[in-house]
């Protein structure tokens, strides 16, 4: 371990302090230092009788040997912090309070800079400079150009030769876009006077509803509902297992329900009536869901019968900056024995074709916890195509974290699911049975995730053909990875035991 002190460093007493003249509870005491006595290290550092000793020169008074413990250096240092994470929508600008915190030394200016900012986005820190204990206002701002994704950003203080950092997460979400911004605030009535900036219910001109059907009912293709923070105990209404939500004119330009941003997010928790899915949508296109959350913590038996999203024929689908929680399953029959965060339901012919849906920056977890039959009951259970699950962390659901599967592809010899998915940056951990099963399908292509702590596989791998599996972490697992009709897909550059 490397000394606290070296030989010539100027330091300050942190309490009154005896003086020896020997490295040692023994040594006749010279005389005492009062609390901020200045010094100068000669020599050292001895141990003995449980403590480090510095034989210390001191300004004024006695010199000889002092215990570490109650020595200081003089010498300028600072540490930073931050705000926290933070989230901003493109075009959009999104400020953190950064911080530096004098220890110890005489004060001395430190500058500020950033890396690690997305393409387009620009930083300004108000103050540019200051001295410690102190802090600066740093501003970000996007283009509608930026991309979307989650980017670890790193600030610098610089003072001379001493510099730290501190860092925290952005995410950069898609920009608002099409026809008309609802809101839904629990506060309010069923009133079109409310005030987005403020969050008041009177004073504005934005139309606002107090539940979150009531929101859904005023959506039009391309149009926004933004959910205020809060619990909705309601279901989601839906026809034929489809959430009343009209589809987007374009991927681009997507009916959207997000919560304000990823700090204020709202939560869905099924009511008395109860619901086979929370979201269910069928044969729609181009919607986005964002910043929200489904729990079923506690829900009495019967009032969920099925999963927290269930998806069929559909495309051009986007889920972000979500989280599902399970709960126990006591029995409940279930749409082919599945109990699942996320569900693509591809079981009959006229259901196949749900494609390019996305699910990022989100929290499954729990899913089948204490079912008798709960290794049936997974995470993700997803059998549509062209699809990206990214940044995800999936963990404690009974059976699988996430399984491509096509076995119930009627009618088409299983070859039309479950293929070209990517399946990147993931956290898969501590579920019941397999991390990741990705044994059917057609090219799908699985890196840079960390599979570890899963009770039987972190990885079962094979497919249909052309899959990839690459540049993971699969540690700790009951088995690291099993193969299943894998010999004309790929594994490199993994890391299993």
């Amino acid at each position: 371990q490397a000394a606290q002190f070296v030989t010539g460093e100027r330091v300050k007493t942190k309490a009154d302090l005896n003086i020896r003249s020997s490295p040692s509870l023994s040594g006749t005491l010279l005389g005492v230092q009062s609390q901020g006595a200045l010094g100068t290290i000669v020599s050292g550092p001895v141990t003995a009788d449980l403590y480090t000793w510095w034989n210390v020169n001191f300004d004024t008074g006695a010199d000889g040997w002092a215990v570490e413990n109650y020595l200081t250096s003089t010498a300028f240092n600072f540490s930073l912090g931050n705000g926290g994470n933070r989230s901003v929508t493109q075009g959009q600008s999104v400020s953190n309070s950064i911080t530096a915190t004098l220890s110890p030394g005489t004060s001395q200016s430190i500058s500020f800079s950033a890396s690690g900012l997305p393409t387009g986005a620009a930083v300004a820190f108000v103050p540019t400079s200051c001295n410690p204990t102190c802090s600066s206002t740093m501003g970000i701002a996007t283009l509608t150009s930026t991309p979307t994704g989650t980017y670890t950003i790193t600030v610098t203080g610089t003072a001379g030769s001493v510099v730290r950092t501190t860092s925290f997460a952005l995410t950069v979400s898609a920009s608002i876009t099409g026809g008309n911004t609802y809101y839904v605030n629990q506060s309010c009535g069923n009133v079109s006077t409310y005030n987005p900036a403020t969050k008041s219910c009177t004073g504005g001109t934005t139309t606002v509803r107090n539940t979150l059907n009531g929101g859904i009912a005023l959506l039009k293709s391309g149009e926004t509902l933004i959910v205020e923070q809060g619990t909705y105990a309601e279901c989601p209404t839906q026809v034929s297992y489809t959430l009343q939500v009209p589809s987007g004119p374009s991927s681009s330009n997507p009916t959207t329900i997000m919560g304000r941003s990823n700090a204020e997010r709202f939560t869905i928790r099924p009511n008395a009536g109860g619901c086979e899915y929370v979201i269910s949508i069928r044969e729609r296109s181009n919607i986005a869901f964002r910043n929200f959350v489904v729990d079923t913590r506690g829900i009495p038996v019967g009032l969920i019968s099925n999963s927290a999203i269930s998806l069929g024929k559909t495309d051009n689908l986007l889920f972000e900056n979500c989280e599902l929680i399970g709960r126990n399953r006591y029995g409940i029959g279930t749409t082919q024995g599945t109990f699942s965060g996320v569900k693509s339901e591809e079981d009959r012919p006229e259901k196949i074709g749900t494609h390019f849906v996305t699910i990022r920056n989100c929290s499954i977890h729990d899913w089948g916890t204490g079912d008798s039959q709960a290794v049936l009951h997974h995470g993700f259970y997803y059998s549509g195509s062209d699809s990206v699950i990214e940044n995800n962390e999936i963990y404690n659901n009974s059976g699988f974290g996430i399984t491509f599967y096509a076995n119930y592809c009627q009618g088409t010899g299983n070859t039309t699911c479950a293929n070209r998915n990517v399946f990147r940056n993931n956290y898969v951990h501590d579920n019941g049975d397999t991390g990741l099963y990705m044994a059917q399908g057609k090219e799908v292509k699985a890196y840079n995730n960390v599979i570890v702590n899963n009770g039987s596989v972190g990885v079962i791998f094979g497919g249909f053909g052309g899959s990839t599996l690459f540049n993971n972490t699969i540690v700790g697992n009951g088995t690291g990875l099993a193969l299943s009709n894998a010999g004309s897909s790929a594994i490199k550059n993994n890391i299993v035991h």
